[in-house]
């Protein structure tokens, strides 16, 4: 048994084509939705961790400062 099979049970292989994230540094929008439903996928489904494979990828990300954002 290799080292992916024996963490399959525990962490999820986040397949980019399959959530429609771009390995290529591009289109951040849905690049960083398909990443927060397959982590939301991998957390409803008992998986410990997700497995990231490599790439060029563009996240967008927004801060929320609270109350400090007056």
């Amino acid at each position: 048994m290799g080292a992916v099979e024996s963490l399959q049970p525990m962490y999820y292989f986040i397949n980019f084509d399959e959530w429609g994230i771009n390995p290529n540094c591009e289109n951040a929008e849905a690049t960083t939705q398909g990443f927060n439903d397959a982590i939301q996928h991998a957390a409803k489904n008992g998986y410990y961790g997700v497995y990231i494979p490599g790439g060029r990828l563009l996240i967008y990300t927004r801060i929320n400062l609270g109350s400090l954002a007056e």
